[in-house]
């Protein structure tokens, strides 16, 4: 059996030869089915115009090896393997059953004028597998090694295992208007392995973990750009924000469900930059707002930043920001001779820079400065500087009280049945 399927696909494969090393597998109408663990081999590209490619797992998998494109214009499908190293193009109809696609070239198409709904999707090869519709997948998808780019069109992974995305230095990519999209059902963490190779290559994660256990659905994208460039200004910010991250944000949607989730963003702190948490753009104003009790940690490889408990997806950009530095100067009143130590316990800040009385600057966070009698009186202010360059003050005033000598009126020591003993200034 396993003999005559063989030849009968090999003898098809052979109908059209466009040159002695490429084949061209053309089906105008007839049924072929792949069974009983054949493996088919077609050096060249497989065009089913009409009728029916069927490539199943009976007596073991079997599996067609399409070394160019596989243009789907009638019905193709089955449990088996189809392991393709051109486009993948389909126009008609591809019942996944429980069988894997494996996309093995280097730049390859996942395209067609029909999305295709996949079982398993395996990414591997070279280079960039690129979507020209909108494209599913029902089971795992692998991404390997490779970059899966989304262009500006959804990769809607319907598993709501939270393994049913796999890779290793894979990502997903996406430009404006494209994302991928997870189905989730647990209170789990689901990883949206997103970067980008636009401009420099970046690899920036998310994770979001749904705080009930309902259905939703969740959309990501990491735009590897300037938010300003795709309307979302970075200068239009509320008063406490310093700075928002210019080398790249977030766009992430709740398109199905109620659920409040924890979210975090991964990023590179030594490429990327010093942040504090998360900022999210909001309207009426239009402008970027720091997510209350957001905050960042640090990680191996990368930091993350978080909010917990968010649920609010009215507005789906989302960045890394850096607050205005705190300036809190402290110091106290001290008798005249004295040291005065200057403190300024804001946290965030990078340089300091104090001044005050008599010329007096400097620029330490807690400066010692020895008054020479009572000219150190006067008002004392810092300026402090956080890594991002922006600025905050804050000011004291100092008063140096001159000193007081006291003396006791009669010899000691005293005992408790004493007479009362007075105390009096010294002249």
């Amino acid at each position: 059996m396993k003999i005559k399927n063989l030849i009968f696909c090999c003898l098809l494969m052979m109908i059209i030869q466009t040159s002695l090393n490429a084949q061209l597998l053309y089906n105008n109408g007839v049924n072929i089915t792949i069974t009983n663990g054949v493996v088919v081999y077609v050096n060249g590209v497989v065009q089913n115009q009409s009728g029916q490619i069927e490539v199943d797992d009976v007596s073991g998998i079997s599996e067609i090896i399409i070394m160019d494109d596989f243009i789907n214009a009638a019905t193709a499908g089955g449990n088996g393997y189809y392991r393709v190293y051109g486009d993948w193009l389909n126009n008609n109809t591809f019942n996944a059953g429980s069988g894997t696609v494996f996309m093995l070239g280097g730049n390859q198409i996942l395209g067609g004028s029909v999305s295709t709904t996949f079982y398993n999707l395996t990414l591997d090869g070279t280079d960039i597998k690129t979507q020209t519709i909108d494209q599913y997948c029902t089971s795992i998808l692998d991404l390997n090694d490779v970059e899966l780019s989304t262009a500006t069109f959804g990769f809607y992974m319907q598993n709501t295992d939270v393994a049913a995305i796999l890779y290793g230095n894979g990502f997903v990519s996406s430009l404006n208007g494209g994302f991928l999209s997870r189905k989730t059902n647990i209170a789990q963490n689901y990883i949206f392995p997103v970067g980008s190779s636009v401009g420099t290559l970046r690899y920036r994660p998310v994770e979001l973990r749904p705080t009930t256990v309902t259905a939703n659905t969740y959309t990501v994208r990491m735009a590897n750009v300037d938010a300003t460039t795709e309307t979302f200004d970075r200068d239009a910010r509320e008063a406490d924000i310093c700075e928002i991250n210019p080398l790249f944000y977030h766009q992430i949607n709740r398109t199905a469900g109620t659920a409040a989730t924890d979210l975090n963003i991964y990023y590179d702190n030594t490429a990327d930059g010093v942040w504090e948490g998360i900022s999210n753009w909001s309207l009426a104003p239009d402008q970027w707002e720091i997510i209350a009790g957001s905050n960042t940690a640090s990680g191996v490889p990368l930091y993350k930043a978080t909010a917990l408990a968010w649920n609010d997806f009215s507005q789906i950009p989302y960045a890394l920001y850096a607050s205005v530095p705190d300036a809190i100067a402290g110091g106290g009143s001290i008798c005249e001779g004295e040291d005065l130590l200057l403190t300024e316990t804001g946290g965030d800040a990078v340089s300091w820079s104090w001044e005050g009385p008599d010329s007096f600057t400097s620029t330490d966070q807690n400066p010692v400065i020895s008054p020479a009698g009572i000219a150190a009186n006067g008002f004392y202010s810092v300026t402090v500087t956080n890594a991002h360059g922006c600025t905050n003050s804050d000011g004291l005033t100092i008063k140096i009280d001159a000193a007081v000598d006291a003396t006791i009126s009669a010899a000691g020591p005293f005992c408790e049945t004493d007479a009362p003993v007075t105390l009096v200034a010294a002249s």
